[in-house]
């Protein structure tokens, strides 16, 4: 295996369109930075949401354990019924 040689070549722009580049990066690095903090929030929301609604079905299941809390319970409730009158 042979390595490629690197060389530390230097980049040459006016000041003025470097300036600019590093604004701009600041910038959407700032924005990058907003929207992770967002996005955790979000997702710090969405687990006690999810939480409640387990805290919920557990205590509907505890008291009523006939009733359908979930879309696939309710499915199988229906099919459950067709097979029974079919």
């Amino acid at each position: 295996m042979t390595k490629k040689s690197t060389t530390n070549q230097m980049i040459k722009m006016p000041k003025e369109y470097a300036i600019a580049f590093l604004k701009i990066f600041d910038k959407r690095t700032d924005n990058l930075m907003l929207m992770q903090a967002e996005m955790m929030k979000l997702q710090t929301e969405l687990y006690h949401e999810k939480w409640k609604f387990r805290y919920v079905r557990r205590l509907l299941k505890a008291h009523a354990p006939h009733e359908a809390v979930t879309e696939e319970e309710l499915e199988q409730q229906i099919k459950d019924t067709d097979i029974t009158d079919g």
